[in-house]
């Protein structure tokens, strides 16, 4: 991404992509080797991804993360999809959602 694209970019998504650059930082470097297959991570090919749920009339709560490297997440995304939606099936009265922050997504390109 150019600093003009950047000029153009919503301080709001700044922030954010700011924020969750830092945190694929900060956890991969926790981690230092993807559990998977072993290699050493980097935050630009790292890739967290956390589940939500929440009861009907409670707050939404995390209530599990996983960290990979890119190619295992690859891999294995169909998994966690699968299982996911048979938790959903089985249990209706939970609202299930994910949020994967990937590093190798474009946003993070003007991020060093």
């Amino acid at each position: 991404m150019t600093t003009d694209s950047l000029e153009h970019k919503p301080v709001t998504d700044l922030v954010r992509d700011t924020v969750e650059a830092n945190l694929l930082k900060y956890a991969a470097g926790r981690a230092i080797a993807c559990p998977g297959c072993g290699e050493i991570m980097d935050w630009r090919t790292t890739v967290l991804v956390s589940i939500y749920a929440a009861l009907p009339e409670k707050p939404e709560k995390a209530i599990k993360d996983y960290l990979q490297c890119g190619s295992c997440w690859d891999k294995n995304r169909h998994h966690l999809e699968e299982g996911l939606e048979k938790t959903k099936a089985r249990i209706t009265n939970v609202t299930l959602r994910t949020e994967v922050v990937d590093g190798r997504d474009g946003r993070f390109d003007w991020i060093e």
